[in-house]
């Protein structure tokens, strides 16, 4: 009788664990077939009503609307945006979780070893590129420095006299200074703020004489007349209210080419079934005659390109700006 129960008892053990070897959890790749079927949320990591900000919000409408689920954004610029980028790191890679990030601030989270990160590149996949935003540096309207050249001849005549702000070490507005001191042979005290409405206020208020940061976070000030945008650090000039605004190549200042390049995320791990899934819906919805409406009222430019790109650009930024942070970190010793 013992016998039998035990044989029993190990029959039933084996058929458990076939049925659980058949069950299919979310990160298999066969997840993607009913993906989602729950709320996704998305990290981003800087403040509400910024240029990462406004984008990802509209990526995530956009979502909504192709995959038919429920897309939260959840903003937190804690240490810079570093703590959003590990929270997603540390996320169960199952597609819930995602980050919306900007390269290569993102990449100098980690290049840049004072921040001791404990992510890399290699702790995501990334999913698609969503927009490339231009880096831009501007005055107050009533600055007297109304050309790129007007500020740098002003910093020659007096080094460190010229103020800028932007957010985050190393990030892109800071990398785009860096980018103009070096062309231009110039030296401009910079400083950091976590509160963009804080520099803001800061440079119409004669404070700080320069804001350099995306043109999607200048252009509504530029258009409204607080702000002159003075160049653009791109390879080329861009239209609508902006097409009168010079490159900073142009205007002779070579190799200051910056830009922010928004690209949405997921742990590593995540089924690629699921990465083609949310790909897809990028692309999809971006080719919404309302989506490419209000992309261009947030002075967005839509760039789609899937993950093999995303990822090769990732690993370009790596190699490009990795000697810039061990540089920057020498000289501040």
């Amino acid at each position: 009788m013992t016998r039998s129960l035990t044989a029993a008892a190990g029959i039933a053990g084996v058929a458990i664990l076939l049925l659980a070897g058949c069950a299919t959890p979310k990160t298999d790749a066969v997840a993607g077939s009913d993906y989602p079927d729950e709320s996704i949320t998305v990290m981003i990591p800087y403040g509400a009503g910024g240029g990462t900000d406004l984008s990802g919000r509209l990526m995530a409408s956009g979502l909504e609307d192709v995959l038919g689920a429920k897309v939260v954004v959840q903003n937190d610029p804690s240490a810079s945006g570093q703590n959003a980028v590990q929270a997603v790191a540390n996320a169960e890679p199952d597609g819930y979780t995602l980050g919306f990030v900007s390269l290569p601030a993102t990449n100098m989270m980690y290049l840049d070893t004072e921040r001791g990160a404990t992510f890399t590149r290699d702790s995501f996949a990334p999913i698609a590129i969503h927009d490339t935003d231009t880096v831009a540096i501007a005055v107050s309207s009533d600055s007297p420095y109304q050309t790129l050249d007007a500020l740098v001849k002003a910093a020659k005549a007096n080094p460190g006299s010229i103020t800028a702000g932007s957010s985050g070490v190393l990030a892109v507005g800071h990398l785009g200074i860096l980018a103009l001191e070096k062309s231009a042979d110039i030296d401009i005290t910079w400083s950091t703020f976590d509160d963009s409405g804080q520099l803001r206020t800061s440079v119409l208020g004669g404070s700080v004489t320069v804001e350099i940061g995306p043109v999607s976070e200048l252009a509504p000030a530029a258009a409204s007349g607080d702000l002159t945008i003075l160049a653009l650090l791109g390879s080329e000039r861009m239209g609508g209210d902006l097409a009168d605004v010079p490159t900073a190549e142009e205007l002779g200042y070579d190799g200051v080419e910056v830009s922010a390049n928004r690209v949405l995320v997921a742990p590593v791990g995540t089924p690629d079934a699921i990465i083609q899934k949310l790909a897809d819906a990028i692309k999809q919805a971006q080719q919404g005659d309302d989506y490419k409406s209000q992309a261009a009222s947030r002075s967005l430019n839509l760039n789609f390109q899937d993950a093999d790109a995303a990822t090769a650009l990732w690993k370009q930024f790596d190699d490009t700006f990795g000697p810039i942070a061990v540089e920057y970190r020498a000289s501040e010793k």
